[in-house]
């Protein structure tokens, strides 16, 4: 019989007052023992799996694709670029085009 507190690995989180640690959810991540909440993975990035263990299992979008949405659980949510917009960081950024007239 196991008494007192036990500390969650990393890739677990467990909710205060909860007597159980569970694996964190699919687009959320934990690299830290002892977490009340995974973290999001950040926008541009999806985890597609339960329990990761690090940011760097949170996978970026394609070249040339990009997603606004924290925690996504699919690639699903990362769009192609615009022909008017750049791609950086897998993040959508305007981008202005000057066009000279020619005299």
């Amino acid at each position: 019989m196991v008494v007192g507190c036990i500390e969650c690995i990393k890739g677990q989180y467990s909710n205060s007052g909860s007597n159980a640690c569970e694996d964190c959810q699919k687009g959320k991540y934990s690299d830290e023992k002892g977490k009340a909440s995974c973290d999001d993975c950040a926008t541009g990035k999806y985890n597609m799996y339960t329990g990761a263990l690090a940011e760097t299992k949170c996978l970026h979008c394609q070249t040339g694709r990009f997603s606004n949405v924290v925690g996504a659980t699919t690639d699903e949510t990362c769009q192609a670029c615009r022909q008017i917009f750049v791609c950086i960081h897998h993040v959508v950024v305007f981008h202005e085009i000057h066009i000279l007239a020619q005299t």
